[in-house]
């Protein structure tokens, strides 16, 4: 994919897209995360008491990122 291509992922909720990131080659499609979003709809917080800091398809991506790179670990067997 040539640079001019790349789009950015807003990974704030909808509505405050003060920061973007390049999008990693193990995020969500546009096609996944509208599967996905029957199941992980976006949550609001609690009005006064929580903010949302980051959206519902941000967090997934992070999770698919993390077991792309390290893999799933497992604790040692002694600390069970």
């Amino acid at each position: 994919m040539d640079e001019s291509e790349k789009t950015t992922i807003d990974p704030l909720p909808p509505g405050d897209g003060s920061k973007k990131r390049q999008p990693y080659p193990s995020d969500l499609s546009d096609d996944v995360w509208l599967l996905a979003q029957t199941i992980f709809p976006e949550h609001t917080g609690l009005p006064g008491v929580s903010e949302v800091k980051y959206s519902v398809r941000e967090i997934l991506n992070a999770v698919f990122y993390k077991l792309k790179t390290v893999g799933v670990t497992h604790p040692p067997r002694n600390t069970v």
